[in-house]
């Protein structure tokens, strides 16, 4: 199962607020497995098939493919140069 930092959990929170949304929203992953990529997008309810996954406050909604992908990773987050927000992707600690 994939785990958030503390960082992810603050920066999601703070997505949500700046947008707006209640606090059951949360990001939803989504893979797209004919182009290898993830597409990050606020939802406010998982799909029926979602993973839920919650830490310090925030709320992550995996799809089917991407719960797969992320088994045994760290999302992590951090605010770029330019606002935005950036995640990525790491095995987690042993």
């Amino acid at each position: 199962m994939v785990t958030l930092t503390d960082h992810a959990a603050t920066v999601i929170r703070d997505l949500v607020r700046q947008h707006g949304l209640s606090g059951g929203t949360g990001l939803r992953i989504v893979a797209d497995t004919t182009r290898h990529t993830l597409m990050f997008s606020l939802v406010t309810v998982p799909a029926p098939t979602d993973t839920v996954v919650e830490h310090g406050g925030a709320v992550v909604f995996l799809d089917p493919a991407a719960t797969v992908i992320l088994d045994r990773k760290a999302l992590d987050a951090a605010i770029g140069a330019q606002g935005k927000a950036q995640f990525s992707i790491a095995d987690q600690p042993a």
